[in-house]
């Protein structure tokens, strides 16, 4: 698998992702566009062999079975 990563500065577009306190996630309204969030609602967490973590988006209408 090949990751896509993404600079927090792009093309003046400040993209941001904030962990509260209460375990809720918040995107700043430029995540949100970028990444469509207004479909795309749930998130999950992953890691891969070497203990990286992931973040996983998506649409639940349209969830993705190889993703557990």
């Amino acid at each position: 698998m090949e990751l896509k990563i993404i600079k927090p500065k792009l093309n003046n577009i400040k993209l941001k992702l904030t962990l509260q306190k209460t375990g809720k996630l918040g995107f700043s309204a430029e995540c949100n566009r970028l990444f469509n969030l207004d479909e795309n609602r749930y998130v999950k967490f992953a890691t891969d062999s070497e203990n990286n973590p992931y973040l996983v988006y998506g649409n639940p209408q349209y969830n993705n079975p190889n993703i557990k």
